[in-house]
């Protein structure tokens, strides 16, 4: 993941000249640094969902193979037996 990044210290610097403590100012910084640790950027996003989409393909793949061989072994047969009775 990937997170935003800014300059702290610039931060700090600019609440306290806004009139906020030290101590104020650097637990704000720190809490906006913290909270953004958990977002996703839209390039992670979209590298995860183009990965999802190549499992889904192969999956959807399998299945209409798999559809494909009971065809075979189900109606063919089906099929032989109902054109040789006559």
């Amino acid at each position: 993941m990937s997170t935003i990044t800014f300059d702290t210290l610039e931060l700090v610097e600019s609440l306290k000249k806004s009139g906020l403590t030290a101590e104020q100012s650097e637990s704000i910084v720190k809490n906006i640094a913290k909270a953004q640790e958990g977002l996703v950027s839209k390039e992670h996003f979209d590298h995860r969902l183009e990965k999802l989409e190549d499992r889904l393909g192969y999956k959807i793949s399998l299945v209409q193979w798999m559809l494909a061989i009971v065809i075979v072994v189900t109606v063919i047969p089906a099929l032989t037996k109902l054109f040789t009775l006559s």
